[in-house]
C-alpha cells in the first residue's frame, strides 16, 4: 500500500520512479515509507513501524539479490543455503538454515579472501556449514578489527615477512587476550581459550590455503598482492604457541554400570508426554514425575548407550541412517504347523554416522 505513493512522491520531487526493491537502500526506503505513511494517515508511524517495515524489506531485498545474482554464489554478500540452490549442501545439514552475512567484514580484501577461501572449501566438501559461520565470525569480529586498528591494508600483512611476521602474530595473539566477548553468555568477559584457539586455527588455515593458491587468488580476486605472500605465511603460530583448550576435570569421563543402569531405567521419562507422569523413587521417597515430551532426545540417549559413539556423531545422523546387512526369519523354510521360534528372527544393520 505504500509502494505506489512512495514512487509517486519521488516522481513529483524530480526523482526517477521506483522500478525495483533494489533501487533504494534500506535507510532510503525507511525514510520514504515514513513520509508516505504520514501523508496518508496524517500521523507519525508507531514505534514498531521501522522494525516491521525494514524487516520485510530486508527479506525481499535478500531474495531478489539471490535471484538476480549473476556472479559465483560465494561472491554474494549473503550466503543463504535455503534460498540459493547454487550453494552445495548435505542432504541433512544440522545448521542448514543458518545464513552467513559478509557485508560487515572489513577490510574489503579480507572479505573477498574469506569468501573465496570458504566457498572453495564448501564446493570441495572440505568444511561443514556450521564451521563456515564460525570462521566468518573470526574474520569479522577479531582478525578484521585488529587489522583496521593497526592500519594494515594488505594481505601480505607486513613489509618483511622473514623478520616481521612472527612479531605480527604475537601482537595479534596479545591483542586477542585483551579482548572481551561482545555477546553470548560470557559477554563482558575475556575471550575464552576456545575462541582464541579457533581464531588462530582459522587464520593459519586461511593463509596456508592462500600460500598454496596465491597465483589463482591474484587472478580470481583481482588483487596481485596475493602473489607476494611467502612460505613464511604458512604457519603464523607453531603448535607450541597455539592456545590450548583444556577440558574440565571435575565432570566424570564415563558412567559405571550402576549409574548407567539407573539412567536407562528412567530414560522413558524424557519421551513421556508432558501430560503423563510416572512414580519413581528419589532418595528413598516416592515422587510423581511428569514426562518431558521429547522422544527424539530419548532416542539419542539410547543410541549413545548402545553405540558408545560421541554425542555430536549421534545428533548429526542423517535421516534413515540404517542400511540392512542381513535379515533372517526362517519363515520361508518352516511349515505353518511348526511353532514359531522368536529367537530365530534377527535383523543386522549398518548405522551411518
Amino acid at each position: 500500500r505504500l509502494i505506489g505513493p512512495i514512487s509517486t512522491s519521488r516522481v513529483q520531487r524530480g526523482h526517477p520512479p521506483i522500478t525495483s526493491f533494489l533501487d533504494l537502500d534500506l535507510d532510503a526506503w525507511e525514510a520514504e515509507a515514513r513520509g508516505a505513511y504520514t501523508a496518508r494517515y496524517h500521523r507519525l508511524p508507531v514505534a514498531t513501524f521501522r522494525q516491521n517495515y525494514v524487516h520485510i524489506l530486508r527479506r525481499i531485498r535478500r531474495a531478489l539479490g539471490i535471484a538476480y545474482h549473476e556472479q559465483a554464489w560465494w561472491q554474494a554478500d549473503l550466503w543463504d543455503p535455503v534460498h540459493d540452490p547454487r550453494i552445495p549442501g548435505r542432504r541433512h545439514e544440522p545448521r542448514g538454515q543458518a545464513t552467513v552475512d559478509w557485508s560487515s567484514v572489513e577490510p574489503g580484501w579480507l572479505r573477498a579472501a574469506g569468501q573465496w577461501w570458504l566457498g572453495t572449501l564448501v564446493n570441495a566438501d572440505r568444511i561443514r556449514w556450521g564451521s563456515v559461520g564460525r570462521y566468518r565470525t573470526v574474520l569479522c569480529s577479531h582478525f578484521g578489527p585488529f587489522l583496521i586498528e593497526r592500519g594494515i591494508d594488505s594481505p601480505v600483512l607486513v613489509t618483511d615477512p622473514v623478520t616481521m611476521l612472527r612479531p605480527f602474530a604475537n601482537d595479534f595473539l596479545g591483542w586477542l587476550r585483551t579482548r572481551r566477548a561482545g555477546s553470548g553468555p560470557n559477554k563482558g568477559q575475556p575471550l575464552s581459550n576456545k575462541t582464541i584457539s579457533l581464531t588462530q586455527t582459522a587464520v593459519n588455515s586461511m593463509y596456508a590455503f592462500f600460500v598454496e593458491h596465491r597465483d589463482e587468488a591474484a587472478f580470481v580476486l583481482g588483487d596481485p598482492r596475493w602473489r607476494e605472500i611467502t612460505e613464511r605465511h604458512l604457519i603464523m603460530w607453531p603448535r607450541a604457541e597455539t592456545i590450548s583448550v583444556t577440558h574440565s576435570t571435575e565432570a566424570p569421563e564415563y558412567l559405571d554400570a550402576d549409574d548407567l543402569s539407573r539412567v536407562t531405567a528412567h530414560l522413558d521419562l524424557i519421551g513421556l508426554p508432558t501430560t503423563e507422569s510416572r512414580t519413581i523413587v528419589v532418595n528413598g521417597h516416592e515422587k510423581e514425575v511428569f514426562g518431558l515430551g521429547d522422544p527424539q532426545v530419548m532416542r539419542a540417549y539410547l543410541l549413545l548407550i548402545l553405540t558408545g559413539r560421541r554425542v555430536n556423531e549421534i545428533l548429526m545422523l542423517d535421516p534413515e541412517p540404517l542400511s540392512s546387512l542381513l535379515t533372517a526369519s526362517g519363515d520361508s523354510e518352516r511349515s505353518d504347523a511348526e511353532p514359531k521360534n522368536e529367537a530365530s528372527e534377527f535383523f543386522v544393520a549398518r548405522l551411518r554416522y
